[in-house]
């Protein structure tokens, strides 16, 4: 499997080890599966479920589809 560096301030390695520990994963893994799931092309199970209709404001005007 290829390897990266990145580099990251020390704020947001201590944020990124602090997650991987609650979710008990190594950083590298945590890491892939945050990149994985970035790249996803499909939405979560029941995501339209859950918000649609979920604006309450009369005043909004869905934007005109391309």
């Amino acid at each position: 499997m290829p390897q990266v560096a990145i580099y990251l301030d020390k704020k947001t390695a201590a944020r990124v080890e602090a997650s991987a520990r609650r979710e008990k994963m190594p950083v590298s893994r945590w890491i892939r599966h945050r990149i994985k799931d970035g790249y996803r092309s499909v939405w979560p199970e029941g995501f339209f479920d859950r918000t649609f209709g979920s604006v309450r404001d009369a005043s909004f005007k869905r934007p005109k589809q391309y």
